[in-house]
């Protein structure tokens, strides 16, 4: 992720709780199991599961829960603030790191 990742809230999007999880177990849900909507995980684990292979029974939360976790503990301008402190080049010993443990412990 770099600075400029965008980790703007999305407008006109469900607020609702149905809208903050998605379900593995339900087929019918698969298909709304897209990277941005729930990551690349969860998409690939849906895409699995369409093809009939074996996949974890799970419940993943989507972005829309994340963005409101974020806005609702006050942290996207702060996650905003410790991410614009990466530079382009991620590669420089022991910045991403000293972000990443920034950024955990914003959360923790």
């Amino acid at each position: 992720m770099s600075a400029e990742h965008d980790i703007k809230p999305r407008l006109g999007r469900p607020a609702g709780a149905a809208g903050f999880w998605l379900d593995l177990r339900v087929p019918a849900m698969l298909g709304d199991i897209t990277v941005p909507r729930a990551g690349g995980k969860a998409a690939n684990l849906a895409r699995l599961a369409e093809l009939g292979l074996p996949t974890p029974s799970a419940v993943v939360l989507t972005t829309d829960a994340w963005q409101f976790f974020l806005d609702g503990a006050g942290l996207r301008r702060k996650l905003e603030e410790a991410l614009s402190g990466l530079g382009t080049d991620l590669g420089v010993s022991g910045e991403v790191e000293t972000v990443a443990r920034e950024i955990s412990t914003l959360i923790n």
